[in-house]
C-alpha cells in the first residue's frame, strides 16, 4: 500500500496512503489480498457469495427484467423499495439510475457536467417510458444544485424530501457536483476543472482523451460522500449500493467516503476497474484493491474463473495491449461486498455514539427537526428519573401524524383539552383498576385456552403457528379496547400488516386511520342510540363513552381515534414482537421450556385447578415466565428500549448540550440493555438475570433495565401485557410441543438488529409441527427442569457455578443460545 499515490488535485498531490495521518482503522479481521470469481459453486451453491447472492437474484427476489447473466445492473434492479443507492457518474441516467428508480429505491446521483445533465433530461424520460413507467417524470428525478466552492445544496434536505414522503420512493436526486476527497489535513477540494470530450470526461488531461481538437474545460463543484451522507442527508445513514464510474477518479471518491467505509455503512460496491485511467490519475490499481480490502470489502470479478491475488489480477490489465497510450483499453466492473456491513439500526446508533459520545444532534422526521440523541446509563437516569416531570411523551404525536398526515398534539397539549382529561380518566379506570384487571385476566386465560382449542385440530404440520397467533393477539386487544371489535380489529390488523410491509408513514397506515375513525364514530353513535346493548361491557371505549356522557364532538372523537390507535400500535407492536421472540426462545431451549412447564405444573397442582381458573396474582407469580417476558422485552421490543421520544418542557442540559424548551429528545435505552458492563453475555437470552428480586429491583432503580419504562410515563398496560402473555405461554407449554425453524444454520436464533416498527427478523422465526405435548417430557427434561427451578429460587447466583462457564444457568445443560 505504500506504492499508492493519489490524484493530483488543485495543484497538490496527496500523501501515500500508508503515511496519511487520517487513515481510519477497519472494523473486521484482515482479509486476504485476493480477488474471487463471481460464479456459482459446486451444484449451484451460492453461500460463498454471502449477501451478494440474494442481491444478484440467485436467492430471494428475482429481477423484474431478464438481464444477461453477467449484468451488474441487476444489483440495482433488485433493490428493495426505499433502499439507498448512490450513482456516482450518472452520465445520462439510463442505466443505474433508471434501474434504481424502477426498483423503488432512493437514488442519490452525482453528475458534475452540464452537458451530461442535459442528456439526463433528454434520455431518461424516454427510457422510463419504454419501461412502462406510469408516474410523471417529475416524480422520477430532480437536480440538487451544488455550486463550485460549496459543499452541499443550499436548500436543507428535509425541506426537499421530508421523512416518510412517498416522493423518495423510486426517485433519483442528482447532485450537480462530483465526488472528491480531502487533502492537506482534511481541507476539502471544492472545485476543479474537468476535461470534456464527447461523452467522456476526466479530472485531468488524461492520455486516453488526447488528440481531438474539440477539448473543453469546465469548472465543476466537488463534495464528498462523508459530507453528503454524514451531514447533509441528515436522516440517511447507510448506503445499500454504491456504484462508482468516475473515469479513473475512483480513489479520490473513495477517500472522500472514509468515514462511511470505516464504519461499515456501505453494503455493496460496484466499481469500474480501469488501470489505464487509474494510472493516469496517479492511482496504483493494486493499491486501490488493498484500500478496499483494508475497509473490509471482499471483491469479485465477473471475468476470472479462479481466485487470483491482487498482483496477478492487476497484471492482466497493465500489458501494452490492455493499457494503450490512447483509447480505453481493457476494463471491467468489480462487485464488492462489505464484510463489516453495519446497516443495522443498532449498529448505526452505537457507531455514532462511539464517534460523538453519549449526546449528539441528529435530524429525525421533519415533524421534529433537530433531535438530541442520548444514550448510556446517565442518559437513562436523566430521562426516566431526573427530568421525568419536565419531559412530555412525544410518541403519540408521531403516531397521530402517521395516521392523519398532519402534525398532531403531544401528550401535554392533549391533556390540557377536555377530551384529554377524559382519556386519562378512562385509561386509569381501565388499566389501573384492580377489578378491571381481574376481569381482563379472565378474558386472557379464556381466550388463550380457546385459541389453543381452535388450532389443536386445525393447524397443519408445516403451518407456522405465528401466522395464526398474531391476528388472535390483535383481535383480543381490539376487543379489550373497542368492545365488540370485529371491524376495529380487522382495521388494526390491516394497520399492523401495513407497518410491517410499508413502514409507519405509509399511505396504507393513513388510510387505516381514516377507516378506524369512521368505525369509532359509528360505534359512538350506536351507543347513544342503543345504550342497553353495551351495558356491562368491559372496554376502554365504554369507559370513554360513559365519561363523555354521550356528548363527544368531532374534535373529541378524532382525539379518541389518535389515542386508541396509539395504544394499539404501542401494545401490538411491542406484544407481537415480544411474543414471537419469547416463544421462539422458550421452544428453542429445552431447559427453559422445561422450567416454565415445571412452575406452571407446580402452580396448577397447588391450586388444584386448570388454566382457566388462574387469577392475575397467579400469573404474576410465575417467576420464570415473567423473567422470560422481561428478557424478551429487553432484547427485542420497540418501546421504550429502541424508541423513547420526549419533548423538553423547560430548558435543560445533558452531556454538555444545552437542550432548549420544546426540543425533542430521543433516548436509545438499548445502549444500556446491550452493554456487557450491565448485562454480561448481553446478546444471550438469560432470564435468570431477574429471578433474584433484590437484584432486579436494584437494576430497575438504577435504570439499567427499563423494559416497561419508569416514572410518570411508565407503561400503563404492563400488568395487562404480563397477564395476557403469561396466560398464552402457559396454555401453549402445557399442551403442545413445537419445532423452532429459522433461516440460520442449525436453526440458530438470528441476531435482532431491527429498528422500531420493523419486524423483518422476527418474521423469519417459525414454530411448526404443532403436536400434543409428549407424555414423557417431564422425565426426559428432568435435568433441565432442575436447573430452571434452581435459578428460580436464586440458587444459581453466579456464572462460576456452571460447568460451562457461561453466565446463563441453563447453559450448563444445553448451552447458551445467542439471540
Amino acid at each position: 500500500m505504500d506504492r499508492l499515490q493519489l490524484i493530483w488535485q488543485a495543484g497538490q498531490h496527496a500523501a501515500p496512503l500508508l503515511t496519511d495521518p487520517w487513515r481510519l482503522p477497519p472494523r473486521c479481521p484482515a482479509l486476504p489480498s485476493v480477488l474471487q470469481p463471481f460464479q456459482k459453486g459446486p451444484e449451484g451453491s451460492v453461500e460463498h457469495l454471502g449477501d451478494l447472492a440474494a442481491a444478484w437474484g440467485w436467492r430471494g427476489p428475482s429481477p423484474a427484467q431478464d438481464f444477461s447473466s453477467n449484468s451488474v445492473l441487476r444489483l440495482a434492479r433488485n433493490l428493495p423499495p426505499g433502499a439507498i443507492m448512490v450513482d456516482a457518474g450518472v452520465f445520462d441516467g439510463t442505466d443505474w439510475s433508471l434501474m434504481g428508480i424502477l426498483a423503488g429505491a432512493t437514488v442519490f446521483g452525482f453528475e458534475p457536467l452540464n452537458e451530461n445533465r442535459k442528456l439526463v433530461e433528454e434520455r431518461l424520460p424516454a427510457a422510463l417510458q419504454q419501461e412502462g413507467y406510469e408516474k410523471g417524470f417529475h416524480a422520477a428525478f430532480s437536480f440538487l444544485t451544488v455550486a463550485p466552492g460549496e459543499p452541499v445544496p443550499r436548500m436543507p434536505w428535509l425541506q426537499i424530501a421530508p421523512v416518510g414522503s412517498r416522493q423518495r420512493i423510486g426517485h433519483s436526486y442528482i447532485f450537480t457536483a462530483g465526488l472528491g476527497e480531502r487533502v492537506k489535513s482534511r481541507v476539502p477540494v471544492r472545485s476543479l476543472n474537468m476535461t470534456v470530450r464527447y461523452d467522456y470526461s476526466s479530472i485531468a488531461d488524461q492520455g486516453y482523451l488526447k488528440g481531438p481538437p474539440n477539448m473543453e474545460d469546465e469548472e465543476v463543484g466537488l463534495t464528498t460522500l462523508d459530507e453528503i451522507i454524514g451531514s447533509y442527508l441528515s436522516d440517511v445513514h447507510t448506503v445499500e449500493l454504491l456504484k462508482l464510474d468516475v473515469e479513473g477518479y475512483e480513489m479520490g471518491a473513495l477517500r472522500g467516503a472514509e468515514w462511511l467505509l470505516s464504519e461499515g455503512r456501505v453494503h455493496f460496491l460496484v466499481m469500474e476497474f480501469h488501470p489505464g485511467m487509474l494510472g493516469s490519475s496517479g492511482t496504483d490499481p493494486e493499491g486501490l484493491l488493498e484500500f478496499l480490502r483494508h475497509y473490509c470489502f471482499r471483491c469479485f470479478s465477473l471475468k476470472i474463473r479462479e481466485t487470483q491475488s491482487f498482483e496477478a489480477f492487476v497484471a492482466r490489465y497493465v500489458t501494452p495491449q490492455a493499457t494503450p497510450l490512447q483509447g480505453l483499453g481493457e476494463l471491467e466492473d468489480l462487485v464488492c461486498e462489505n464484510t463489516a456491513w453495519q446497516g443495522r439500526f443498532d449498529s448505526v446508533l452505537l457507531n455514532m455514539r462511539a464517534r460523538h459520545g453519549d449526546a449528539f444532534r441528529i435530524y429525525v422526521p421533519s415533524l421534529f427537526g433537530e433531535v438530541f440523541c442520548l444514550m448510556g446509563l446517565q442518559a437513562n437516569q436523566f430521562v426516566f428519573t431526573e427530568q421525568d416531570k419536565n419531559l412530555d411523551q412525544a410518541l403519540g404525536g408521531v403516531v397521530g401524524t402517521a395516521v392523519s398526515g398532519k402534525k398532531t398534539m403531544g401528550t401535554k397539549e392533549r391533556k390540557s383539552t377536555e377530551s384529554g382529561k377524559i382519556f386519562d380518566k378512562a385509561s386509569a379506570a381501565f388499566f389501573a383498576n384492580k377489578k378491571a384487571l381481574s376481569r381482563a385476566t379472565q378474558i386472557f386465560v379464556d381466550s388463550a385456552e380457546d385459541f389453543c382449542d381452535q388450532i389443536q385440530g386445525d393447524l397443519k404440520a408445516d403451518e407456522n403457528v405465528f401466522e395464526k397467533l398474531w391476528t388472535y393477539v390483535v383481535q383480543t386487544n381490539a376487543d379489550m379496547l373497542y368492545g365488540n371489535g370485529e371491524n376495529a380489529g380487522r382495521i388494526v390488523c390491516k394497520t399492523i400488516d401495513s407497518i410491517n410491509k410499508e413502514g409507519l408513514f405509509s399511505p396504507q397506515v393513513r388510510a387505516a386511520g381514516d377507516d378506524l375513525r369512521t368505525v369509532l364514530n359509528e360505534r359512538y353513535e350506536d351507543r347513544k342510540q342503543n345504550p342497553d346493548k353495551y351495558l356491562g361491557e368491559d372496554s376502554l371505549f365504554e369507559e370513554f363513552y360513559l365519561l363523555s356522557k354521550g356528548e363527544a364532538d368531532d374534535e373529541m372523537l378524532q382525539g379518541l381515534q389518535q389515542f386508541m390507535l396509539t395504544l394499539q400500535l404501542a401494545a401490538n407492536g411491542n406484544q407481537l414482537v415480544t411474543i414471537r421472540w419469547l416463544m421462539s426462545h422458550v421452544y428453542g431451549d429445552p431447559a427453559i421450556l422445561a422450567g416454565i412447564r415445571a412452575e406452571v405444573d407446580e402452580l396448577l397442582l397447588k391450586k388444584g385447578c386448570g388454566i382457566r381458573d388462574l387469577k392475575l396474582d397467579d400469573l404474576l407469580d410465575l417467576k420464570l415466565t415473567n423473567a422470560c417476558i422481561t428478557e424478551a422485552v429487553r432484547l427485542h421490543s420497540d418501546i421504550p428500549a429502541k424508541l423513547t421520544l420526549r419533548t423538553a418542557e423547560i430548558p435543560m442540559e445533558f452531556g454538555g448540550f444545552k437542550i432548549p424548551q420544546g426540543a425533542t429528545i430521543f433516548l436509545y435505552a438499548d445502549a444500556v440493555h446491550k452493554d456487557e458492563k450491565y448485562f454480561p453475555d448481553a446478546a444471550a437470552f438469560c432470564p435468570h438475570r431477574y429471578t433474584d428480586p433484590e437484584a432486579f429491583n436494584k437494576m430497575a432503580m438504577d435504570r439499567e433495565i427499563v423494559t416497561f419504562g419508569h416514572g410518570r410515563k411508565r407503561c400503563t398496560g404492563e400488568l395487562h401485557a404480563r397477564s395476557q402473555i403469561s396466560a398464552l405461554l402457559a396454555s401453549f407449554v402445557m399442551r403442545f410441543d413445537m419445532d423452532l425453524v429459522t433461516d440460520e444454520a442449525d436453526n440458530r436464533m438470528p441476531e435482532d438488529h431491527d429498528g422500531p416498527f420493523v419486524f423483518d427478523t422476527a418474521n423469519t422465526l417459525k414454530l411448526v409441527n404443532l403436536r400434543a405435548r409428549s407424555g414423557d417430557a417431564g422425565q426426559t427434561t428432568a435435568a433441565a427442569a432442575s436447573v430452571a427451578v434452581a435459578a428460580l429460587s436464586g440458587r444459581l447466583s453466579s456464572a462460576s457455578e456452571n460447568s460451562s462457564g457461561s453466565s446463563c444457568p441453563f447453559s450448563g445443560v444445553f448451552g447458551s443460545r445467542k439471540s
